[in-house]
């Protein structure tokens, strides 16, 4: 018997590497700002000291990041470590350039630090965003 080709239909067809990024991206944009909104609510609400709000935006960034690897990389379902540091690196720059426009300064030394945090992060839930959701055996 001769085997017949299936034709792919669109709904087989896999997805642009670009749109599992923009997704990610988004992703991690939506839960960073959310933190970043929970973290001034946390300030204004239980009268922090201004010095703990780098530390709670650190921690957004770093929540927002993971977010972002682990999307991006369980959307296109290998390479963790890739698809993290590059969702973490996009989230960067877009924090970065929204910096540089509403603050109307160049980059220093704490956005290296911050640079650090997004892709660690990301990069972090890149490598979870990965592994099997269901382990067997265990």
């Amino acid at each position: 018997m001769a085997k017949i080709k299936a034709r792919k239909t669109a709904a087989e067809k896999p997805l642009p590497v670009p749109v599992h990024f923009a997704v990610g991206w988004a992703a991690g944009a939506l839960v960073l700002a959310a933190m970043l909104l929970l973290s001034a609510w946390l300030v204004s609400a239980m009268g922090l000291p201004l010095g703990a709000l780098q530390i709670l935006m650190l921690l957004s960034a770093a929540i927002g990041s993971l977010a972002a690897g682990w999307v991006t990389a369980r959307r296109y379902g290998q390479k963790g470590l890739l698809c993290g540091a590059a969702a973490g690196g996009l989230l960067f720059i877009a924090q970065l350039l929204a910096a540089m426009a509403l603050g109307s300064r160049l980059p220093g030394l704490s956005d290296c630090m911050k640079a650090a945090v997004f892709l660690t992060a990301a990069m972090i839930g890149g490598i979870l965003g990965v592994q099997k959701a269901d382990r067997k055996g265990r």
